[in-house]
């Protein structure tokens, strides 16, 4: 494989990657969620209540992108926005019961996920294309 095709394939394993888990959200009975909303759903298991633009940060999106992306989850019941006493002009999203429910879903799918993507693959290779990808987002500058 050339070098040239690295983003290429990179590109049809996020693909594969997003049609895989919308497939099994729909499975699993998962209404009003889309892959693109796991980023958020993701850092607010880490730690509840951050604000729209600690969750832009830590997601690499813009807080415009956040913010539609919270109205929808807020609109199908899985966030809710509340002040921060700290600071009255900022609003942190909590999960709600509802959502906080999904982690265990949302955890076979990425083990499912894991699965899928290094079934082709020995472990060794697993942990070798991890290890690299990994360094290629840390070392990635905008």
């Amino acid at each position: 494989m050339s070098e040239t095709n690295i983003a290429f394939f990179s590109g049809r394993l996020v693909d594969f990657a997003n049609r895989f888990i919308a497939s099994e959200l729909v499975r699993r009975g998962v209404e009003g969620i889309v892959p693109s909303h796991g980023d958020i759903l993701c850092a607010l298991f880490e730690e509840d209540g951050l604000a729209v633009s600690e969750i832009a940060r830590r997601t690499h999106r813009t807080k415009s992108t956040i913010c539609v992306l919270a109205s929808k989850l807020e609109g199908n019941g899985y966030v809710e926005r509340r002040p921060d006493p700290a600071d009255r002009r900022a609003v942190g999203l909590w999960l709600t019961e509802k959502a906080r429910g999904l982690k265990p879903v949302f955890e076979a799918i990425s083990s499912d996920l894991a699965d899928r993507i290094t079934q082709s693959l020995s472990p060794e290779e697993a942990i070798v294309l991890g290890n690299l990808l990994a360094r290629v987002v840390r070392n990635w500058k905008d």
